[in-house]
């Protein structure tokens, strides 16, 4: 039932699966600002069985967001593929652990399409609301909250919380569509240029020739259709090198 004064919709009033009962109502109180919204994923119906806000944030009414992949329907285009690989990431392992990952969150900061087809910044949060029998999760709540005030980049960054997470093995999974993008010797070029480190410089670090650096250089930005070293670091946090470390 829509309530007009919250913007928010019940589906179900409550979801029954397997016995267990996933309860929408208290929502309907949820606490939100201006900037915030909410919505319940049941994932054993493939649904959205509860939205709050979404209009007010977004711009979409309550037949707009229907699908369970509502992040990555409206994420920008250059995104889809990392955010599906982040999402159904941490799904497989929480879920590798039934029972243990109960309390797991997910924060993503992204670019999503509003109504009128501009982009806006957003962080997400998202939290195991219920789980069956077994321990498996059956439904997650999303809380979304356009940061685009403060938070102006392209990039996506994420973090997850879990137990028996090891981060850094997580996250090589994660990007490892992106692992052979560049050469070894790119890398090493790539955290030099993002240091604003000078091609003779470069060229004296790495023992190779000016020559050799600059068309490592100029093969890097055509690879990464980048043109300054500010839209180099940021595409490589895209797909997860650190241009410190320069992998």
């Amino acid at each position: 039932m829509k309530n007009s004064n919250n913007n928010a919709i019940n589906y179900s009033g409550s979801k029954k699966n397997r016995g267990m009962t996933v309860d929408v109502n208290y929502l309907n109180n949820y606490p939100l600002n201006q900037q915030e919204c909410i919505y319940l994923v049941d994932l054993e119906h493939d649904t959205i069985a509860f939205q709050k806000g979404v209009q007010n944030v977004l711009g979409y009414d309550y037949h707009d967001v229907g699908q369970t992949n509502f992040l990555s329907l409206y994420c920008h285009p250059d995104d889809h593929e990392l955010i599906e690989n982040i999402v159904n990431a941490t799904l497989r392992f929480s879920n590798r652990y039934p029972g243990k990952n109960v309390k797991s969150k997910l924060f993503i900061s992204l670019r999503l399409r509003k109504k009128d087809d501009s982009y806006t910044k957003i962080f997400c949060k998202f939290s195991v609301n219920s789980t069956d029998q077994r321990g498996r999760i059956k439904s997650i709540l999303a809380m979304l909250t356009d940061v685009s005030f403060m938070d102006t980049d392209e990039v996506v960054k994420w973090t997850f919380e879990a137990s028996n997470l090891n981060l850094e093995k997580f996250r090589k999974k994660i990007y490892r569509p992106f692992h052979d993008f560049f050469t070894q010797r790119e890398l090493e070029v790539i955290k030099e240029v993002c240091k604003k480190v000078a091609t003779d410089e470069i060229a004296k670090n790495l023992f190779i020739s000016k020559h050799t650096v600059s068309t490592h250089r100029k093969n890097i930005l055509k690879k990464s259709e980048c043109h300054s070293v500010y839209e180099l670091i940021n595409f490589c946090s895209a797909i997860g090198i650190d241009t410190v470390k320069g992998q």
